[in-house]
This record gives structure tokens, sequence and C-alpha cells, in this order.
């Protein structure tokens, strides 16, 4: 068995290219949840005022994390072209519906 580069890499160097790699129009799509969302406005709001204010949650590079993982808001719409996204692209490869799903957990939340 050959291991490729990406089965080489630490969990968190592969979330980091995932989320780099994820369409300009759905990160745009993903802030836009955080500004819709009373509650992630104020998790965003006391995490510029105090990074150790939400123990999992991180604000860095404008970017609001869980655990290192990306949050998306609710938005139904938004949540299926992120699935789909997953699923079709070079970085999901069509791997089916649990190959799919556990790509996104590990780098959404």
């Amino acid at each position: 068995m050959v291991a490729d580069a990406l089965s080489r890499m630490e969990p968190m160097e592969c979330q980091a290219l995932i989320t780099h790699q994820i369409q300009s129009d759905l990160l745009e799509r993903i802030k836009l949840t955080w500004s819709t969302d009373p509650h992630l406005q104020k998790l965003i709001s006391d995490l510029q005022h105090s990074v150790a204010s939400h123990k999992h949650y991180s604000w860095l590079n404008y970017e609001l994390r869980r655990k290192g993982k990306l949050v998306v808001g609710q938005d139904p719409t938004l949540r299926h072209d992120l699935l789909t996204w997953l699923h079709t692209s070079a970085v999901g490869g069509q791997f089916g519906r649990n190959a799919t799903w556990q790509r996104v957990r590990s780098v959404l939340y």
C-alpha cells in the first residue's frame, strides 16, 4: 500500500487545507450566517473581548471556529451546498454518504 500526501498529513493540517479550498462564495455565505444569528454575533463579540470567554470557540483571522472547525450557522440551503461541494469536489471525491459525512464533521461545525 502506498500512502499519498494527504494520508501523511496531521488532521489539523488537512482541515486547514480543506477549509482554504472552500469556494470563496461558500466561505462568504458561512460568514453571513454569523452576522445574521444573534447567538453567534454575541459569541464573536465575547471572543473579541476575551479569547477565553468560550472554552471551545475561537475567533482568529475573522473566522469563527469550534475546536478548530469552521462554524456554519443556521442556513439549510448553505448546509446542503456545503454537503454537495464536499461530495462532488476533488476534495470530496464521491466516496459515499458516510465518507462525505465524516469529511464534513472533520472540518465544519
